[in-house]
């Protein structure tokens, strides 16, 4: 349902929203924890139709688990959202706006499971001593909601290197966490090629032989797999 449809929490919405460290400080303070963010948008026979359908359906739903849908929030509207989500992101980047760096962590799960994963990488951030408020989420339904993208944004200075050691060393701890509960690393980058290959060995040695036959000089992306 809907055209655009994802959930982010409030670090990554004042990213998105700020222009720099201070505005995104600012909003911090007044977004909620979540936002759900669904977007209705008509084409093809009766679009109107289309819209006004979805728009009563939705309404219906979030009446049930007592929920208002609103088209402003504190800091922010739909309207604004939609243009931001709609273009690139002008410069700089969005997510080096609030400390200068990010290490991000996305995977593939299903919806139902999202709460369980939030749940527990913040049990980790605790029990290592990391940061919440330096910790970005952002979820989005794919293939028509039988799965989602869920990805955790970790903000940090670069200018202090205890703070991106830190970062980095979260990083790998959340991998092998998210890999524990079933999280499915469709895009295994370096932070966590091993542990996404752990557990398929004849997969990694399929792609090293593919590899080898379009690229037997190891001219593209050399000393990689495949990313």
């Amino acid at each position: 349902m809907g055209g655009k449809l994802l959930i982010l929490n409030g670090l990554n919405l004042a990213c998105l929203l700020g222009k720099n460290a201070h505005e995104i400080q600012a909003l911090k303070k007044t977004l909620p924890p979540w936002v759900l963010f669904v977007s209705f948008e008509g084409y093809g026979v009766l679009p109107e139709d289309k819209i006004a359908y979805e728009e009563a359906d939705f309404t219906v739903m979030a009446k049930s688990l007592n929920l208002r849908p609103v088209s402003e929030i504190p800091g922010a509207s739909a309207e604004e959202f939609s243009r931001l989500v709609s273009q690139p992101s002008s410069n700089p980047y969005w997510k080096t706006r609030f400390k200068g760096g990010v290490e991000e962590l996305f995977f593939l799960t299903t919806l139902d499971k999202t709460p369980s994963f939030s749940t527990s990488i913040a049990d980790l951030a605790r029990q290592h001593k990391y940061p919440l408020d330096n910790i970005g989420v952002y979820i989005q339904p794919i293939v028509q909601g039988t799965s989602c993208h869920c990805e955790f944004d970790l903000y940090y200075s670069p200018a202090f290197d205890s703070a991106a050691e830190a970062t980095k060393g979260f990083v790998g701890l959340a991998g092998e966490k998210i890999a524990a509960m079933d999280g499915f690393f469709s895009r295994p980058y370096s932070a966590w090629q091993d542990i996404a290959y752990r557990n398929a060995k004849d997969t990694a040695a399929m792609q090293r032989k593919i590899k080898a036959i379009f690229d037997p000089n190891a001219v593209l992306n050399p000393g990689k797999l495949g990313y």
